[in-house]
């Protein structure tokens, strides 16, 4: 468990920001004056650096650098990027910190299925404990969600630092 854990809440972190951005759509093009075209920049930015960053994690975690080194960066990154969103006045600096964050979780989720692996005596138990918690989240964020982004004044911070 001790693996399992920070490996889930690692992937849960991902599919949290997925939802959050989905979500929040509306609001920030309210909130940002921008056009449908334009605030849909948030997500493509995001799946563009995933894109390009998913393969080459793959292959920095295969050398010396270690899966452990990269998931730590990926995670350190991850974070930064995160409270950049929290933060951006604009909709220029969402989708710059979008795409950080897209670069940097990319390996989140391949990486802890794969730190999961490699415990091959619990590797059923710790697999089937954490896509149960990842499709849990993914099917629960939207409405826990939803009604905090409706009722938010402060903008995309508030979703990080509170109202």
């Amino acid at each position: 468990m001790l693996i399992t854990i920070p490996s889930m809440i690692a992937a849960t972190m991902v599919a949290v920001d997925i939802t959050i951005a989905n979500v929040a759509l509306p609001h920030m093009q309210a909130s940002l004056s921008a056009s449908q075209e334009q605030v849909l920049w948030v997500p493509t930015s995001y799946l563009v650096a995933g894109a390009i960053a998913t393969p080459l994690s793959g292959g920095l975690a295969g050398r010396p650098a270690g899966r452990k080194n990269v998931m730590l960066v990926s995670v350190g990154g991850f974070t930064i990027a995160s409270a950049m969103c929290g933060l951006a006045t604009d909709l220029r600096a969402i989708v710059i910190a979008r795409f950080l964050q897209g670069a940097c979780g990319a390996a989140l989720v391949p990486l802890s299925q794969a730190i999961l692996l490699i415990r091959r005596s619990t590797m059923v138990g710790n697999i089937s404990i954490y896509h149960f918690v990842f499709v849990l989240t993914l099917a629960v964020m939207p409405l826990v969600l939803l009604p905090r982004v409706k009722n938010s004044k402060l903008g995309a911070a508030s979703l990080v630092i509170g109202e």
